[in-house]
């Protein structure tokens, strides 16, 4: 995605990639992540690139380390610590599901040696990444052919209770599921023109599915929720489950809704959207504090008319 790159030609390395290195180092080195503060970035884009490269790498942790391994000829231990995190950092942007251009991937992967006070590393990071990039299937396939624990990135000791307990085929599928990107359900606002936001969304890398005239599922939804649609109120997260309420309530009243433990919200915005012209009195009740706070927060973003109270 091109509104992620912010590198510059005297700062070839973004601030996302950059701090992403140096959290993965620290988290090399100590065994614990410690993830940076939003605002050390310039923007929530950035910050949510950070985030989504740094997680990926540590949940995929075995599988890049064989693949780094298998594309430099060392193993692991062999390989420097910077040169290491510069081409799992670099792995895991140029996976099938990633929004980031191979480009970007490759380049400021690279540049990252020189950031790291490593500059000899370079075309070390560089030669193993443009592999990838060539063979990436070929690897992949090979992933796929070693121990599960190593092709899904479990640990050893999990994979074996696991199978003990649940037998070998249930542990291989429990195994892949837990590395299936999230999808999240989203209900469009109607205030906003929906064939807008599907057309500047997918121009931007999202993969839309079940695409309907109230909204979409959003597979693999890193961002999504720094964009600009999100920040103006566009994008109401609501699971399939309770987007059917709409259609259960569709045949009785509405002049008066109250929601009872309302927080976040979700459901609340939707019947406003759904059914704005009947409703005359909607309330908002939500008798936890912190609850509280964020479901006033989604009002105010939603731009909701509902009467809030701490019941």
């Amino acid at each position: 995605m091109s509104n992620r790159k912010t590198a510059t030609k005297s700062n070839p390395v973004s601030r996302s990639r950059y701090k992403a290195a140096l959290s993965l180092l620290d988290w090399l080195k100590s065994g614990q992540i410690v993830y940076a503060d939003q605002k050390d970035f310039g923007s929530a884009m950035d910050h949510s690139l950070y985030r989504h490269i740094v997680s990926n790498v540590i949940r995929h942790k075995l599988r890049l380390e064989f693949i780094a391994s298998h594309l430099t000829n060392r193993s692991k231990n062999k390989i420097d610590k910077e040169a290491l995190v510069s081409i799992l950092l670099g792995v895991v942007q140029l996976t099938e599901d990633s929004k980031v251009e191979p480009y970007a991937a490759i380049n400021e992967s690279v540049e990252l040696a020189k950031a790291l006070k490593k500059p000899h590393l370079k075309g070390f990071i560089n030669a193993a990444l443009r592999r990838y990039s060539r063979e990436r299937e070929m690897i992949d396939s090979l992933v796929q052919q070693q121990p599960l624990e190593i092709a899904s990135s479990h640990s050893q000791d999990q994979v074996r209770r696991w199978k003990q307990f649940y037998g070998d085929e249930a542990t291989k599928g429990i195994c892949q599921s837990n590395n299936l990107f999230s999808s999240v359900q989203i209900v469009a606002n109607p205030s906003f023109d929906l064939t807008a936001i599907i057309e500047d969304l997918q121009g931007n890398g999202y993969k839309l599915e079940s695409i309907h005239d109230k909204g979409f599922t959003v597979r693999n939804p890193s961002g999504l929720f720094a964009t600009n649609w999100a920040k103006k109120g566009a994008l109401l997260v609501q699971d399939k489950s309770f987007q059917v309420l709409t259609e259960l309530v569709e045949h009785i009243p509405k002049k008066v809704i109250l929601d009872a433990c309302s927080a976040p919200g979700g459901k609340l915005i939707h019947f406003e959207w759904s059914f704005s012209k009947e409703i005359e009195t909607l309330l908002a009740c939500e008798p936890n504090i912190n609850r509280l706070r964020v479901l006033k927060y989604n009002l105010s973003l939603f731009k909701s008319s509902a009467h809030v109270i701490r019941s």
